[in-house]
């Protein structure tokens, strides 16, 4: 297999300059490595990556570059990410710590965290400990699987914010064996892997659906997937990549790739309270790039 990530690197940085918004201005940040204990060693389907790869792998060989709009009507942009692991699943977050702009605002839209105990906290208890320096905030908001080679392409439009990610009938927890009628679109991949690259053995192919669980931590209220509407006001974050676990005992949601320390996702939500559609920027990367992205089918 050849790796492509000179190619997808030059091309993602072309494309991302050349695709920025003429009304509004458009940043660019690669993110970084952020060295997350206990990783997951196994694709999507349960497949465990060979020795040879679990030795030799380290994001800080990947690249994963965010580009977006600095004032939009909610937070729009798209991640061209390669060098990640194979048919593996990621949750993409937004985190804010106790003295960042936006932090109250997305914690009411995800979920509150606390540095010692309880950890996932009501909105009631928050506002009762809100002085606390130890509350933070972060938001699920979105989601992909890579290809083969570890490569993705995710165009990005908040609308949604979700609890965790899960895999049909590989849950292991009673009741959310198949995605419910509140739960974020499936995302179906066959995952068919060979021997070489990350593999050590020919196992057998098998389709695998991951999809969102919706937000619904410690009684607080969220709106479903495909109908959260942000606030209006400046945001500035921390942008994180998540390896997904499945709630399985290999691996245990192990932080891969944040924003750069210093750097913030800063942007601007104002105009009126609708989605904007990243279709045409969706196809433009789609066609130049010439990657394979796994496209989310609705519930």
């Amino acid at each position: 297999m050849v790796h492509m990530k000179p190619v997808v690197r030059a091309l993602s940085l072309t494309l991302l300059a050349a695709l920025a918004a003429p009304a509004t201005a458009t940043t660019i940040v690669s993110l970084v490595p952020s060295g997350g204990a206990n990783p997951r060693w196994s694709d999507i389907a349960d497949n465990p990556y060979g020795p040879a790869f679990q030795t030799t792998f380290s994001y800080a060989s990947a690249s994963v570059l965010l580009s977006y709009e600095e004032e939009a009507t909610t937070f729009v942009g798209a991640l061209i990410a390669d060098g990640l692991k194979p048919n593996f699943a990621y949750q993409i977050k937004f985190r804010a710590g106790h003295d960042s702009p936006g932090m109250e605002p997305l914690g009411y839209m995800g979920r509150w965290w606390f540095g010692g105990s309880p950890l996932n906290v009501s909105d009631a208890y928050y506002e009762d400990h809100k002085d606390d320096p130890n509350v933070s905030s972060y938001m699920l908001f979105d989601y992909f699987v890579t290809d083969p080679l570890g490569h993705a392409i995710v165009p990005l439009a908040l609308d949604s914010t979700y609890h965790v990610l899960w895999r049909h009938h590989i849950t292991g927890v009673p009741g959310v064996a198949l995605p419910g009628p509140n739960d974020g679109p499936s995302i179906d991949t066959l995952v068919d892997p060979e021997i070489g690259f990350a593999y050590d053995a020919d196992y057998a192919e098998q389709l695998v659906g991951v999809f969102g669980e919706y937000e619904h931590t410690a009684d607080n209220v969220r709106p479903l997937p495909g109908t959260l509407v942000m606030p209006q006001g400046y945001y500035s974050l921390e942008l994180v990549l998540t390896e997904e676990s499945f709630h399985s005992s290999d691996g245990w949601w192990a932080e891969a790739m944040v924003s750069p320390s210093g750097e913030p996702i800063a942007f601007t939500v104002s105009g009126q309270a609708v989605i904007p559609e990243p279709a045409s920027l969706a196809l433009a990367l789609f066609g130049l790039a010439g990657l394979a992205i796994r496209r989310k089918r609705g519930r």
